[in-house]
């Protein structure tokens, strides 16, 4: 859970989309321009690491957003060129 002092969000603390090395993983988030800040709080860890997330956030903050960059982080390692090792 993340806890602090309330944050009031501006442009430059949002993660924009096109951060997102691949093209195709941009694709998945075409219309977003940026994250929005409970997904720009668990960004590192969600689409960089193989950590574990546990995500308490009200009906329509981005929790499904997050889990989709983690399904594409996990076909992103799995991949060789346009394919996906799918038996890995």
């Amino acid at each position: 859970m993340l806890m602090g002092k309330p944050h009031s969000s501006s442009d430059e603390d949002l993660v924009p989309v096109s951060e997102m090395q691949e093209e195709w993983a941009r694709k998945a988030f075409s219309g977003f321009k940026a994250l929005n800040r409970i997904q720009y709080k668990v960004f590192p860890c969600a689409y960089h690491s193989n950590d574990n997330l546990l995500i308490c956030a009200p009906t329509g903050a981005g929790k499904t957003n997050i889990a989709l960059r983690t399904i594409l982080r996990v076909i992103r390692q799995h991949q060789a060129g346009d394919m996906v090792h799918l038996d890995q």
